[in-house]
């Protein structure tokens, strides 16, 4: 089964990714354990978090993160905290520390905190690989700590290090359902809006990187993007969409002593994708069925092909992969702008 996304790239999929939920990182100590802080007076929504090193400041930040649960909703969990292990006197590298924390399920989001922006761009290639979310924060304007290829990686401007903007950023967008969210035009919880000059925000914008300032009266963040120039909805919510495919094949397998290699078990396979394709407009994330008024042409929200089990030759029947699943679906997207003329006459 192969996904297709646009600009051509194609992801391979096979079994379920885990969860979404958040995992922050800091710096060091020696046991590298799991710590379960159930009992800390935290909020009552939790996320569930991995850090590289104990740190007061931290912890009490982390408190303040929701969780983003499989059907996008805020739910009370176990606030996990990771890490990073001393190896004689000095710390492990960072993509160990996660390989480490990747061995626990539950988890999407990471949000370094106390950590020297030169190991960024290591979290960030870490995180492309195992298709995870990064969001990290940088007191840089001229530079953004990552680099422009990075589609899994979001920066936002800080005042100072360790101001922790990033973890408060992530838990306020992660807050909501997959698809329904532009990461941008809202207010963040505790976090004082910073003064940018118009150049400062140029530069900003022109790296993709993300700010919280004050626009007439009101705080908000403006940006949205990772540092790629996507859109840090689009990649969250294909990856939400991918999970919901993966379920629905993974369920169907499941639920039957076994699906046919016949037209009608294709057609069941092909429902599975077609049930999580209209989740995906429910959720917001693919539009809604347009037409034209002068045409009456209907533009459908996505389409979606499957072959016949007699175009398919024997060799390939007996491997018992079905092959050329496809599917193509439209964006909604989101306005962040808009242009507006108009003439006052007498």
């Amino acid at each position: 089964m192969v996904w297709k996304y646009r600009r051509q790239v194609s992801i391979s999929f096979s079994t379920p990714t885990e969860r979404f939920t958040g995992m922050i990182l800091d710096r060091v100590s020696s046991s590298g354990a799991w710590r379960d802080t159930d009992n800390v007076n935290c909020n009552p929504y939790w996320a569930s978090l991995s850090i590289l090193s104990v740190n007061p400041q931290v912890d009490r930040e982390m408190c303040r993160m929701p969780m983003f649960s499989p059907s996008g909703w805020l739910t009370r969990v176990r606030n996990f905290i990771t890490v990073s292990k001393l190896s004689s006197g000095s710390p492990e590298k960072v993509d160990a520390t996660l390989d480490r924390a990747i061995g626990r399920p539950g988890w999407y989001c990471i949000c370094p905190a106390g950590i020297k922006e030169d190991f960024y761009q290591s979290i960030a290639d870490w995180t492309e690989s195992n298709e995870k979310l990064c969001v990290c924060e940088t007191t840089g304007i001229s530079a953004s700590p990552v680099s422009d290829a990075m589609f899994r990686t979001a920066v936002i401007h800080a005042t100072k290090e360790n101001d922790c903007v990033n973890a408060a950023y992530a838990a306020k967008f992660l807050s909501y359902k997959p698809g329904s969210e532009l990461w941008a035009y809202k207010s963040l919880s505790t976090v004082e809006a910073q003064s940018l000059s118009t150049t400062d925000i140029s530069s900003l914008e022109s790296r993709n990187v993300s700010y919280y300032t004050t626009i007439g009266s009101q705080a908000m963040v403006q940006g949205g993007k990772v540092s790629a120039g996507e859109w840090i909805d689009t990649i969250r919510f294909r990856d939400w969409l991918k999970t919901q495919i993966q379920q629905n094949v993974i369920n169907l397998l499941l639920s039957l002593p076994k699906v046919p290699y016949t037209d009608p078990g294709i057609g069941l396979v092909q429902n599975a994708v077609t049930a999580a394709l209209d989740a995906g407009v429910e959720a917001g994330g693919i539009a809604r069925p347009s037409s034209d008024e002068k045409t009456g042409t209907v533009t459908p929200s996505y389409t979606i092909t499957v072959p016949k089990a007699a175009e398919l030759d024997a060799a390939t029947r007996k491997t018992r992969v079905l092959p050329k699943v496809k599917w193509t679906a439209r964006l909604a997207g989101a306005l962040i702008a808009v242009e507006i003329g108009g003439t006052l006459n007498y």
